[in-house]
């Protein structure tokens, strides 16, 4: 018979409750705690004037309970509160998995005694033992090696890790199949919906053996029922976290273009002009109106207008190359465009480039004498955010500069203060590269969790197991087209790992288990371009990582003193065939303490360029692999350039960084944390410690 503990103050039922190891009651409806005590016989029913008061009431604590708790906080507070309060030796929880298998998900023992944390029970009991602990009946052994208990549940088990005391306590929930009452209610106990095993609470004594108390019994007994409540409240909250951020997305998207809308933009807004004040640093704003759109709509239709909205809106996403930046749209055919860290120059290019791209569209323009393709027109404006200024006041400014590009003809970018800046026509833009990235949705686990980790070993970050500890990689990454062997090797090895699944990468707080169960995704960082992991289902919002959001600044990295420091400027050298807007991006890294010296060609190298030492070289070209490579074997033959590292960017190295929408530019490799020096000291240091490595004449990395 199970005892029924009730509140002292509201006569309600008191729930078992760990906190900070130790056991004790909660009462849902006071929000209290209360303390727990063991008789050796079952305590008395505790109740209210409205029925007998037991001699002695418990003291009643006032600090409250936190309101909701993860599924693994839950086994984990009562793994170590069961272990504390029995003194038993191994705690266990395992549960059974939709294959059939029982795994044992938490754990606490003490030493010396051999752990049995995520070890496959099931091949230890019998479909007798199912059976039993599936009518929830509860199994106390006070000594297993007595000659009656030979035929005992799991007897090799207990030979293998030195059990010899146990108590298996089922851990049964309802069949979701069959509509029961909500659990609750006082009547939830009285119904007889047929239930099924979730797993088992199974507690060892190793120093000895033990007789296993009735009170001990009920109290085991009454916890497994609150522990299946508990976890199907975390997969109610779970789910209902699901549905929260549905109706976030609802409510921040644009239906209609698939990009955030003004209500978002608004709230983005806020919160970037409030982190440029406290950095001090410039935010951008360029509002954009694509031109004589009535008439598109009055010639083309309102189906076809809704096309051009939605290849615009298409464009001027994939044409921003930060995730920090955004784009959403204002009302009608208006975007809006935020870039935080961007001066009014740095804006204006990227207007410029937008405004190419749309052009670029060849979209039929209805009014043909203007324009034969449908154009847009920008409006920049740019401050350093203070309490003193107003958000309305750069909004304004942008507003007159797109009026004032509109009086001007049309098909422009104007920030007022500056004179009208005419393109080259020769001016060129990548395509957006949406389409032949390959799409998130679609990649397996393995194959995200893999791209995630072969970034940061990439970049000297190693991979961590809880029984080894570091588990170092000495080799390559990329290569041209694909994985480099070394890391496919390496990956090899890791997989038959016995402790695969709770390998992480040094300093993360996911496990590999959190991607082989497509519990979580990877996006990028809308501060610093770092790879960050988040819960499956979160569609919207912006994600930070560990080294963002902090109140002396964005992503500082600091040194410890003891270590060498870097060069006060990073010099580098890059070979590429971006011809224009080259000295807007050289005053943007120099700014970022960068000097680049940019050439079309490896012939255009001279005395004057290797006056200074370079810290690397990145070819950032459209050639094919062996030009590269007969680049590189040029470059060596200057005594300057030998110790160098050089870096080749691919569009197939690796399948590249597929948690991306955008290629990677130069400066994702230089001003971003992890990349710049810190990279190049990292390839450094692989070459000269691994003799291996020496021979190798260009280091891949993907575009």
């Amino acid at each position: 018979m199970t005892i029924e503990h009730r509140c002292p103050l509201c006569n309600s039922p008191l729930w078992p409750h760990v906190s900070g190891g130790h056991l004790g009651w909660f009462c849902r409806h006071c929000e209290q705690q209360v303390p727990y005590s063991v008789e050796e016989t079952p305590p008395q029913r505790v109740v209210t004037d409205h029925s007998t008061v037991t001699p002695q009431t418990p003291q009643v604590l006032t600090s409250p309970v936190p309101q909701t708790f993860s599924l693994r906080e839950i086994l984990q507070t009562t793994v170590q509160g069961i272990a504390q309060f029995l003194q038993a030796d191994r705690v266990l929880i395992a549960q059974m998995m939709p294959s059939g298998e029982m795994v044992v998900m938490e754990e606490c023992r003490q030493r010396p005694w051999k752990t049995l944390l995520h070890c496959h029970i099931s091949q230890f009991f019998t479909f007798a033992d199912l059976e039993t602990w599936q009518q929830g009946k509860i199994e106390a052994i006070a000594d297993v090696s007595q000659e009656n208990e030979q035929a005992s549940t799991m007897m090799a088990l207990d030979s293998l890790f030195d059990v010899k005391a146990k108590v298996i306590v089922p851990i049964r929930q309802k069949d979701p199949q069959v509509k029961s009452t909500y659990p609750h209610t006082r009547s939830s106990h009285r119904t007889n919906a047929p239930q099924r095993l979730w797993g088992l609470i199974i507690i060892h004594q190793c120093s000895g053996t033990r007789q296993w108390t009735p009170s001990e019994l009920g109290f085991l007994s009454l916890l497994s029922t609150q522990l299946i409540i508990s976890i199907q409240q975390d997969h109610f909250y779970q789910h209902l976290n699901q549905i929260n951020q549905k109706l976030e997305e609802i409510a921040f998207h644009d239906r209609l273009t698939h990009i955030p809308n003004r209500h978002y933009f608004e709230h983005y807004f806020h919160q970037e002009w409030r982190r440029m004040a406290r950095e001090k640093q410039p935010l951008s704003v360029i509002l954009c109106d694509v031109d004589f759109f009535k008439a598109y709509n009055d010639t083309f239709g309102h189906p076809q207008g809704d096309r051009c909205l939605q290849e615009v809106a298409h464009t001027l996403k994939y044409t921003l190359h930060r995730p920090g930046d955004m784009v959403a749209r204002y009302g009608g055919e208006e975007f809006v465009i935020i870039l935080p860290n961007t001066h009014p120059s740095g804006a204006l290019h990227v207007a410029q480039q937008m405004r190419a791209a749309v052009k670029r569209l060849k979209l039929p323009s209805a009014n043909q004498k203007v324009s034969e393709y449908v154009t847009i027109s920008l409006g920049v404006a740019g401050i350093i955010p203070s309490q003193e200024m107003s958000l309305k006041q750069l909004l304004t400014e942008a507003d007159q500069a797109l009026y004032e590009a509109k009086e001007k003809g049309r098909d422009q970018a104007f920030f007022r203060g500056q004179k009208e800046v005419k393109p080259s026509p020769e001016f060129k833009l990548h395509q957006p590269t949406l389409v032949s990235l390959p799409p998130l949705d679609n990649l397996s686990p393995v194959d995200l969790l893999k791209s995630y980790v072969g970034y940061f070993l990439s970049r000297g970050i190693s991979v961590s197991s809880p029984i080894e500890g570091i588990l170092p990689f000495d080799g390559l990454v990329y290569q041209y087209q694909g994985y480099h062997q070394n890391f496919v090797n390496w990956w090899r090895q890791l997989e038959k790992r016995s402790d695969y699944k709770q390998l992480s990468l040094t300093g993360d707080i996911h496990h590999f288990e959190e991607f082989l169960d497509d519990g979580c995704q990877v996006k990028e960082c809308t501060h610093c371009n770092l790879p960050i992991v988040t819960p499956t289902g979160h569609l919207y919002g912006l994600p930070g990582c560990s080294l963002c959001l902090k109140e002396e600044g964005c992503c500082q990295v600091k040194d410890n003193e003891s270590e060498s420091q870097s060069e006060e400027i990073f010099r580098l050298l890059v070979i590429t065939d971006i011809a224009e807007n080259i000295k807007t991006l050289q005053q943007w890294l120099r700014r970022n303490e960068v000097e680049a010296i940019f050439i079309n060609d490896v012939k255009e190298i001279n005395d004057h360029f290797l006056s200074e030492p370079f810290s690397a070289v990145i070819i950032d070209n459209n050639m094919d692999k062996k030009t590269i490579e007969n680049w590189v074997k040029q470059l060596h033959q200057y005594p300057s350039l030998k110790e160098v590292p050089i870096i080749a960017l691919s569009e197939q190295a690796g399948n590249g960084i597929p948690w991306l929408e955008r290629k990677l530019q130069l400066e994702d490799y230089v001003l971003t944390p992890l990349n710049g020096d810190r990279l190049v000291n990292y390839l450094k240091d692989l070459s000269v410690t691994h003799s291996t490595l020496t021979k190798t004449d260009v280091y891949w990395f993907p575009r």
